[in-house]
């Protein structure tokens, strides 16, 4: 039998210890590239990045158009203030899977329906929420999926407020946060 170190030297000449490095090398190249490529997940944020979870918002307006893209969904639409004026929201829901599961169908939501959508503000005070339920006008409610606060010391600055809503003059169907003419920000 001959010694291990003349048979690596062997190997080494054949070629079969190139191959050991040759798939050394090659699994460094990806790793390298998988680090060196940007990398979407890391974009993802929570709740807490975004949304203020003592700004809680209650729209009442018509669907412009709904995007069922992921990572999240989108409702589109138009909210009217008292003043006649309108403010253009964009609420984020869960990925369309989870909206599926929930019972939500692509024709949920069409373009001009009503609908009340309950949420959290951004925190940036953009008319942009973060959708928990939404409510047709027929009564039936749907859950937009990851719109959770927690009720933790690091998530929540001070109590949660009750959602602000107005009218306008005549008619008992509650607006947006800060549709009757006043400041949605602190």
């Amino acid at each position: 039998m001959r010694p291990l170190s003349s048979q690596l030297e062997d190997s080494t000449r054949n070629g079969v210890g190139m191959v050991c490095m040759s798939s050394v090398k090659s699994f460094l190249i990806a790793v390298l590239a998988v680090v060196a490529l940007p990398n979407i997940g890391l974009t993802h944020h929570s709740f807490a990045a975004e949304f203020d979870p003592t700004r809680p918002v209650k729209l009442t307006g018509a669907v412009t158009r709904m995007a069922w893209v992921n990572p999240h969904s989108w409702i589109y639409m138009t909210v009217p203030r008292a003043d006649g004026t309108t403010v253009d929201w964009a609420v984020e829901g869960g990925a369309p899977y989870a909206l599926f599961r929930r019972g939500w169908r692509k024709d949920t939501l069409l373009p001009g329906m009503q609908i009340v959508v309950e949420g959290y503000q951004a925190k940036s005070g953009a008319s942009k929420a973060c959708g928990q339920t939404v409510t047709l006008l027929d009564g039936r409610q749907f859950s937009m999926g990851w719109c959770a606060p927690r009720n933790s010391a690091k998530n929540v600055s001070a109590a949660p407020r009750t959602p602000k809503t107005c009218a306008q003059p005549g008619s008992k169907v509650p607006h947006a946060v800060g549709a009757c003419g006043t400041s949605s920000t602190r």
